[in-house]
């Protein structure tokens, strides 16, 4: 398949655009790709597993057995390390311009 065969049939430009901002799927389409995180103990055990939820308090998981594991935060205690596998689209978000995002779109759209 090649790269025209992709982007400039498939994807209208507003959807274009959007997809290239956050590619997780919606309603309907593919399975997103879960964030991971790894929680390192005190005590020097670490447990990882697929992220649930996070926030300044508490964080909870679901470990490789299938267990939903959750661990109270205090500050930077226990140490939570997150992957989130569309960290990159979200980090060039931040570094490009307006001007480079629709010249980005423009000429995938090209693609036909």
């Amino acid at each position: 398949m090649r790269i025209s065969e992709v982007f400039g049939t498939k994807y209208d430009p507003f959807v274009l655009q959007a997809r290239i901002i956050n590619p997780r799927p919606g309603r309907g389409g593919p399975s997103i790709k879960p964030s991971t995180v790894r929680v390192s103990l005190p005590s020097g055990q670490t447990v990882q597993g697929r992220l649930v939820a996070v926030d300044d308090f508490s964080v909870t998981l679901i470990d490789a057995a299938g267990v939903r594991r959750s661990f109270s935060r205090d500050n930077e205690v226990p140490k939570v390390e997150i992957t989130d596998p569309y960290q990159a689209h979200l980090d060039n978000f931040r570094k490009i311009s307006d001007k480079q995002m629709h010249d980005l779109t423009a000429y995938l759209v090209t693609l036909k």
